[in-house]
């Protein structure tokens, strides 16, 4: 099942190693942790064999976070020389649009703090710091080195970045997201909006039931997921304001069948997650300025 969700502006891994084995290890394990065809996905992955290659990712106009594994045997340079020549590119591409050069300095350090670095090492080589590694995220590692180390910094680092644009137990666009989503919508011909909740929870709850309703917050946005892209509308999106709150925009003339689909998926499907009773006490609400 494709899931409709709004990606963030576009992120990039991308190694740079002449190891063609480690490189296919990479491609596979990333891809599948972080491409962008699964809900958690927000990347494109990508490696290369020189420096040459990888610099040719760099876009302004992509406007995206870059994530930079390097290994150190590569023979067109080292991560220094290149991240220098990634600086003079930006340098370039912003001085289309700014002619002041305090203006210019300042929007160079925005998109370069957009970079990340990963720099494997090996044991005996010097893991020295200049200018580009205190003002750049960096990190060292030294070989071998392996693939769930390097993602536990990726991770890290997505979380941190992420977190206030993406609800971390859904992985859907929260905040201002939702905003930008909201005002775009509103000038929207074809497009209209609705929320929906679920109701009915205990007040009092014991850590088990915040386990369940974990739980139950995926079932919600794999139900909407689904009732969405049964509707075939690409141009749909999903989002998660937080707790069991979900914001949708569809077609409006798809508005009353995927709510009613989303609404008889949700009955029979959550009472696998309590006892008949317990069920009966929950329930959707749907909000729309369209009467429902």
């Amino acid at each position: 099942m494709k899931p409709y969700t709004y990606r963030i502006s576009d992120s990039y891994i991308i190694l740079i190693t002449s190891d063609a084995n480690f490189s296919g290890m990479f491609l596979d394990y990333f891809t599948s942790r972080y491409g962008a065809h699964n809900r958690r996905g927000f990347a494109k992955v990508f490696a290369t064999q020189n420096f040459y290659d990888a610099l040719l990712l760099f876009d302004l106009q992509k406007n995206g976070r870059y994530i930079i594994v390097i290994d150190n045997n590569i023979e067109d340079g080292d991560a220094y020389s290149f991240f220098a020549q990634v600086q003079d590119k930006l340098t370039q591409q912003l001085m289309l649009f700014y002619d002041d050069p305090k203006e210019l300095k300042a929007h160079k350090r925005i998109f370069e703090s957009e970079i990340f670095l990963i720099l494997l090492k090996d044991t005996d080589e010097s893991l020295h710091t200049n200018h580009f590694i205190e003002h750049t995220r960096a990190w060292h590692l030294q070989k071998p080195v392996a693939l769930e180390e390097i993602d536990k910094i990726i991770s890290s680092w997505v979380f941190v970045e992420a977190q206030w644009l993406r609800n971390p137990i859904t992985y859907l666009p929260s905040w201002i997201l939702i905003d930008n989503k909201i005002k775009e919508v509103a000038n929207s011909i074809s497009q209209t909006s609705f929320y929906v909740k679920v109701v009915g929870f205990n007040k009092s709850k014991t850590k088990d039931d915040s386990n369940k309703q974990i739980e139950i917050m995926h079932f919600i946005a794999e139900i909407i997921e689904q009732s969405v892209e049964e509707q075939g509308d690409s141009q749909s999106w999903i989002g998660h304001a937080g707790g069991f709150d979900f914001f949708i925009v569809i077609e409006k003339d798809n508005l009353k069948s995927t709510i009613q689909r989303i609404q008889f998926l949700f009955e029979n499907g959550i009472q696998s997650f309590y006892s008949s009773a317990q069920t009966a006490q929950l329930s959707l609400v749907f909000h729309s300025q369209y009467n429902l």
